[in-house]
C-alpha cells in the first residue's frame, strides 16, 4: 500500500496499554486516541480473516523474549534480521493491481512464492514468527507510517511491529536490518494496531516529529481525505482548506 503523501499528525491521549515504566521511553511506542483506519484493503482483510486476524480478543503477555528463551538482545536481533532478510528476498515485491486489479488489498498467505507488496509481507511475516516460534499473537501489531525516499518523495506503507523487552522493533521489506521504531528517521508512524483487539487501531503518541505543522502545510488538498490522527487545530485548518477548495 504505497500512495504519494506529504502528511503527518499529532496526537491527544495516552493509551494505558503500557506501564508507567514503558511509556516514559521512547523505546516504546505510546497509544494515542482510537480512531478507525480509513482503508478499505484492511476492512476486507477483516472481513475475510476474522478468526485468524482480527476478532478475538488477544491475551496480552509480556515482552518478548519469553522467559524460557533466555537469549541475549544481540541474538534475538540477529536471529530477527536473518528472518526478516530471508522473507524480503523470499517474496516477489509487487503492486497489487497486478494479480488483483485494485490499489490495495491485504493477502494472507502462508506460502511464501507470491508477489505482495508492503502489507503482504507483513502479514506472512507475523503468521510465519507465530507458526514457527511459537510467539503470542499480542506481540505485533501492523503500524501505518509514512514513508520518506531519499529524494523527499513521502509514501504511505505498512510495517510489522514486533514488542520485545527492548522496546518496539520494525519488520520492514524495504530494508532488511531490523531496527526499533524511534531509530528509524525515515518512518513516521502514525497508526498501529491494537495488540488486545487488532481491528482496531490507535494513534501514535509519542513520534518526536508529529508535532511539526510542516507536514501540514504543503499538503496537497485532493490528499487531505486520506489524512488522520490530527490534533485538532490541524484538523480544523485542513477542513478550511478543503471546503475553499470545494466552494
Amino acid at each position: 500500500m504505497q500512495v504519494t503523501l506529504s502528511a503527518f499528525f499529532m496526537v491527544l491521549t495516552l493509551s494505558p496499554l503500557l506501564s508507567p515504566a514503558e511509556a516514559g521511553s521512547s523505546r516504546f511506542i505510546e497509544a494515542g486516541k482510537r480512531e478507525p483506519l480509513r482503508q478499505k484493503g484492511y476492512i476486507d482483510f477483516c472481513e475475510d480473516h476474522p478468526k485468524e486476524e482480527c476478532d478475538k480478543k488477544k491475551t496480552i503477555v509480556p515482552p518478548l523474549p519469553l522467559e524460557e528463551n533466555n537469549i541475549s538482545k544481540k541474538v534475538f536481533l540477529q536471529e530477527l534480521t536473518s528472518f526478516n532478510t530471508h522473507v524480503n528476498q523470499k517474496i516477489t515485491a509487487g503492486t497489487d493491481f497486478e494479480p488483483f486489479g485494485v490499489r490495495d488489498k491485504w493477502l494472507y498467505s502462508e506460502r511464501n512464492d507470491f508477489k505482495g507488496d508492503c502489507e503482504d509481507f507483513a502479514i506472512y511475516k507475523k503468521r510465519q514468527l507465530i507458526k514457527e516460534k511459537n510467539w503470542p499473537e499480542s506481540a505485533f501489531s501492523y503500524a501505518i507510517v509514512i514513508s520518506k525516499s531519499p529524494t523527499g518523495l513521502r509514501e504511505w506503507h505498512t510495517v510489522l511491529l514486533v514488542r520485545t523487552q527492548w522496546g518496539d522493533f520494525v519488520l520492514d521489506n524495504l530494508r532488511n536490518e531490523v531496527l526499533r521504531w524511534d531509530q528509524i528517521p525515515s518512518l513516521h508512524f502514525i497508526q498501529f494496531t491494537n495488540p488486545e483487539l487488532p481491528s482496531e487501531w490507535l494513534c501514535v503518541q509519542n513520534n518526536p516529529l508529529n508535532r511539526s505543522w510542516d507536514f501540514y502545510k504543503h499538503l496537497k488538498a485532493e490528499k487531505m481525505h486520506r489524512v488522520f490522527c490530527l490534533p485538532e487545530k490541524q484538523a480544523d485548518e485542513l477542513a478550511k482548506r478543503k471546503k475553499a477548495k470545494t466552494s
